[in-house]
């Protein structure tokens, strides 16, 4: 057990910065942006902001990693009681998109999707 702990451990440090973490910073009263490391390894993800308003939240970019969308999200449910009602993703990409399930349970308005290509 312990042999395992620390093979997962020398695993996780060998990752890309971009996977590990994010940053989050007040951009303004209700605002918040996610930002990730600067990678400029083969291994990329974006930035993410929510936008918190009396009628709810809208989230710019889900994120690259799952793992970490989910970290965002409970942040998220911890700055306002308010639900996710817009998740906006930037382009097709999936550094701003890959996230996106983890929002399925959210009280969505209206979802949009408008295809820029052809």
């Amino acid at each position: 057990m312990i042999g395992e702990k620390s093979r997962l451990r020398e695993a996780v440090s060998d990752l890309p910065a971009a996977m590990k973490g994010y940053e989050t910073v007040k951009l303004a009263d209700g605002i918040y942006a996610f930002t990730s490391p600067q990678s400029n390894g083969a291994i990329v993800t974006g930035n993410s902001v929510a936008i918190i308003s009396d009628e709810g939240v809208l989230v710019v970019d889900s994120g690259h990693f799952p793992s970490l969308t989910a970290r965002m999200v409970d942040q998220i449910k911890r700055l306002t009681d308010q639900p996710v009602r817009f998740l906006v993703n930037t382009h097709w990409h999936p550094d701003p998109n890959s996230g996106n399930g983890l929002y399925r349970h959210q009280e969505f308005l209206k979802t949009y999707f408008r295809s820029l290509i052809g």
